[in-house]
């Protein structure tokens, strides 16, 4: 599995205004050092019926040109455009099996009540949210001794 530094934001891309175009230009300048980057970001319209990915969603690839051109990016940065329906996301961080499963029932009954309704999930194993539609799961490594007494401060940044 390789190994990315995600830069994400629960708009879509280009839009001019200023805390995207930091956005996009502190991804640009990670992939200009030569860190893997990818700029994730949310995609509406038709392109977002695709079953495909829906139940593969993260797939990097190259810049378009449009936002080549908007944001005056380098083409070592990647993009992985998210397919969703609503302009708003839930973020949730799950460490451990217990917290997993908490958020997994959470997805679940989400999808349910609020269909096309999406939830990042900061985890130590993403492969337990495969089977969920609605979820883009991404791997983090819990970052205290014994707790984790920042977690509300790192699920948002991501969704963010």
């Amino acid at each position: 599995m390789n190994k990315n530094y995600i830069f994400f934001t629960r708009n879509t891309l280009p839009q001019p205004q200023a805390h995207l175009v930091q956005v996009a230009n502190s991804a640009n300048a990670a992939a200009n050092l030569g860190y893997p980057t990818v700029l994730v970001c949310l995609q509406t319209g038709l392109k977002t019926l695709n079953p495909v990915k829906w139940s593969d969603p993260f797939r990097p690839q190259k810049l378009e040109k449009k936002l080549v051109k908007f944001y005056n990016l380098d083409d070592k940065l990647k993009v992985a455009p998210l397919p969703m329906n609503h302009s708003f996301c839930f973020s949730i961080l799950a460490l451990g099996s217990k917290y997993q499963f908490l958020a997994k029932n959470f997805a679940e009954d989400l999808e349910k009540y609020s269909q096309g309704t999406t939830v990042v999930i900061g985890t130590d194993n993403p492969d337990v949210f495969k089977d969920c539609s609605n979820v883009f799961a991404f791997k983090l490594k819990k970052r205290g001794i014994l707790h984790c007494y920042h977690g509300c401060r790192v699920s948002p940044r991501r969704s963010t």
